[in-house]
């Protein structure tokens, strides 16, 4: 096994929505400002925030991924009410307004969450306790051949639920050394062949493919059943 450790790049930012009068015109509508760092949730003055982070992850190439800890280093709690961060796989590429996504389509499209946790705790000083919560399909949104990328979003967008109170944090996420950071273990497929003899002897106690008991004890015979997998 191997570990890799990388941290969100200079494209990674956070989205707001337009300023709405309606808070559904908010909650559904477009993007209206594209900022560096981090930031997820909502505020009383009917913005929505979302966080983009790409890493590079290039360097695990075809390595098959056993786990990914997600970790994100807080810098405010602006947040009077606890909410719950989600986590999806999104392929933004250049961070543009039009990436934020609306809860009427756009967030219900994204798919399976692939981490989350609760704003409780959150702080401004280090890396924070318990991470955000990277499950087995963050794993298997690592992309070996390039970028990762993702989306944060609020629980209470998605569910749109108006706040009553401000509901919004921030995290390093910028292309610095306490941005948001994966560490990733991963390792090398290994490759099995298996082989089944000929019939020229028979097939009783053969356990059930590929797994054979028996070997072909007929040197006039070499020619065999042959089955390949692959495990990482």
């Amino acid at each position: 096994m191997s570990t890799t450790v990388v941290y969100a790049s200079g494209e990674s930012g956070w989205v707001r929505s337009n300023v709405e009068a309606v808070y559904l015109d908010a909650a559904r509508g477009a993007g209206g400002l594209v900022s560096p760092g981090g930031r997820v949730g909502q505020s009383t003055s009917f913005v929505c925030y979302q966080g983009f982070s790409v890493w590079d992850t290039s360097a695990i190439g075809t390595d098959t991924v056993s786990n990914v800890d997600f970790d994100v280093h807080g810098t405010i709690d602006g947040s009077t009410t606890d909410f719950v961060i989600e986590g999806y796989a999104f392929a933004f590429g250049t961070l543009a307004a039009a990436d934020y996504r609306d809860s009427d389509t756009g967030i219900p499209a994204l798919g399976s969450i692939v981490c989350s946790r609760s704003s409780s705790g959150w702080t401004g000083a280090g890396y924070l306790n318990g991470d955000m919560g990277a499950n087995a399909a963050f794993a298997s949104a690592i992309n070996g051949a390039g970028d990762t990328e993702i989306v944060l979003i609020s629980q209470e967008h998605r569910n749109e639920s108006e706040p009553t109170a401000n509901e919004y944090v921030g995290y390093d996420n910028s292309g610095a050394t306490n941005d948001a950071r994966l560490t990733i273990t991963h390792a090398a497929s290994v490759t099995y062949t298996y082989a089944k003899p000929d019939g020229d002897i028979t097939t009783t106690g053969w356990t059930s493919t590929p797994l054979w008991s028996k070997v072909d004890d007929d040197p006039a015979s070499p020619d065999a059943t042959v089955i390949t997998a692959t495990a990482g």
